[in-house]
């Protein structure tokens, strides 16, 4: 296994991997608070997502309406002591997820919590989906997790699933907890690629 890179030093490595993306802007203040609001997402109302199915999937919904569902996604995998991430890339749409703690692989199946305060010797989670908005074909940063939990329901060589239950919402809803809404999110991926197979990755599945 990989040596040890800290859950900050990951982040930092998924920013760094997003910058391809030339529709987001470069400026952090523009990019969190100017945009996207939420008036800028172009949601479809939909029941009872996400939905549960055994194939390729990516589907999220912020407060009950449709956010983001399709087949195709490519997954990557990143193992590292101490830290475990996850990304789905296709297009402009994306999902980076990170799973981080000195325990984040003793208990199964792997989870974190999503929070804006962290524990010590708590495993956390942090997230980021970037989405195509439907009017302005433009890439947009997704609601945020303020709270809640992403849990890794099968960890294999061959599938990964991911089940996301929190609350967010954009970078000014922030302190408002009041104003939190519910974002839930599957993620399916049949034969992801890992960035190194090795005996020892080989024992984290599950």
């Amino acid at each position: 296994m990989k040596p040890f890179l800290s859950f900050i030093s990951i982040s930092l490595f998924l920013i760094a991997c997003h910058s391809k993306n030339e529709n987001i802007q470069a400026d952090k203040s523009n990019d969190l608070v100017s945009k996207p609001t939420q008036e800028t997402v172009s949601y479809k109302a939909v029941d009872n997502v996400p939905k549960t199915q055994s194939t390729n999937l990516v589907e999220f919904s912020y407060d009950n309406n449709e956010l983001l569902s399709r087949t195709d996604f490519e997954c990557k995998v990143f193992v590292y002591e101490g830290t475990l991430v996850v990304q789905f890339l296709k297009d402009k749409e994306e999902i980076n997820i990170s799973f981080g703690g000195i325990n984040i692989y003793k208990e199964k199946p792997y989870s974190g919590n999503f929070t804006l305060a962290p524990q010590e010797n708590e495993n956390t989670a942090l997230m980021s989906i970037y989405v195509n908005d439907t009017l302005s074909g433009k890439q947009i940063k997704a609601p945020m997790c303020f709270d809640g939990k992403a849990s890794i329901i099968s960890f294999k060589e061959k599938e990964i699933r991911i089940e996301i239950n929190a609350l967010g919402g954009f970078f000014s809803d922030m302190e408002n907890i009041a104003g939190w809404k519910p974002i839930n999110g599957m993620l399916v991926a049949q034969n992801p690629v890992f960035s190194e197979m090795n005996n020892d990755i080989r024992k984290l599945f599950y």
